[in-house]
């Protein structure tokens, strides 16, 4: 959804926490992180024009239930003479449910529309599996997944999935990090632990500017306008 004034908001579905909470309003958030023993998954079988059904062979690394629904495959061929893999098609996977599957074995994903062109299959076709980035919506925890926007709606259950808007683009109120030099207004800030915002270094992810200099506040944190980009 965006608005005349610029600011863009996505509907996202929440992840559910074991412990804890917070007032999610003005704080970071990640989709689910991805998970690198899903990548380089054999092609089993040969996929026609029309098919909606992919086979591959598993790593070792299990898969959970409905871990990809609404998520997205990369096909792509690879081989000992192009050790850079080349990406050939990235596919969004359906909203059907899927079942758990164990490591090295066969697993089954069916794409939301059929293949418009026939590939493998051969021990140089590859496929990489990525979740929703907005299903399992959780706080930003450094160092662990990419922040995708931030939150706006009213506080985030921990005991059940809801569904909620985070804002990924345009001024927005976050909470950021009062430190010994809290950024000033047109400073680059980047995502931080818990959620909060910090002044932008080198390795981590920025999401955008802050739009004021405020000092000399009490407590860790304080809410402030950012321009968000990137997001």
């Amino acid at each position: 959804m965006r608005l005349p004034d610029g600011r863009a908001f996505r509907f996202v579905q929440t992840a559910v926490w074991t412990a804890g909470g917070f007032d999610s309003c003005g704080r970071l958030v990640q989709g689910p992180v991805n998970n690198f023993g899903h990548r380089a998954l054999q092609l089993v079988a040969p996929t026609a024009i029309g098919d909606r059904t992919i086979l591959l062979f598993t790593t070792s690394t299990p898969i959970s239930a409905n871990q990809y629904r609404n998520g997205y495959i990369s096909l792509y061929f690879a081989s000992a003479y192009q050790p850079q893999t080349q990406t050939s098609m990235i596919l969004p996977l359906s909203s059907d449910p899927h079942p758990a599957y164990a490591g090295l074995t066969m697993a089954t994903f069916t794409l939301r529309d059929p293949m418009a062109s026939a590939v493998g299959p051969g021990s140089y076709f590859m496929a990489d599996l990525f979740p929703n980035p907005y299903s399992g919506v959780a706080l930003y925890a450094a160092g662990s997944g990419i922040c995708i926007g931030v939150a706006v709606g009213r506080p985030w259950s921990v005991t059940t999935p809801m569904y909620d808007w985070i804002q990924v683009e345009g001024i927005a109120p976050v909470v950021v990090q009062n430190g010994s030099t809290p950024p000033a207004a047109g400073e680059m800030v980047a995502a931080g632990a818990n959620g909060i915002a910090v002044p932008y270094a080198i390795g981590s992810q920025s999401i955008g500017h802050s739009l004021s200099t405020i000092a000399g506040l009490a407590g860790p944190t304080y809410t402030t306008p950012v321009l968000l980009s990137g997001l």
